[in-house]
């Protein structure tokens, strides 16, 4: 493909919290809720980014069995 025609577009996949939810101690799971919270937040902030910038965002998400 020529980079003069390619497109920029935010591609998140597969961002769920549960897959973590109570496989750590206490003391770690708390961390990780915390860590996961921040990439979440980051992420909203790339997507209304993206949004803002009129570039596609694309949001793909497994929702079948383990």
């Amino acid at each position: 493909m020529d980079q003069r025609t390619m497109k920029t577009a935010l591609l998140v996949i597969d961002l769920q919290q549960g897959i973590l939810t109570g496989l750590a101690s206490a003391d770690r799971q708390k961390l990780l809720d915390g860590q996961l919270d921040a990439v979440a937040k980051r992420l909203g902030g790339l997507k209304r980014a993206a949004e803002t910038a009129g570039a596609p965002v694309i949001l793909v998400q497994h929702d079948g069995d383990a």
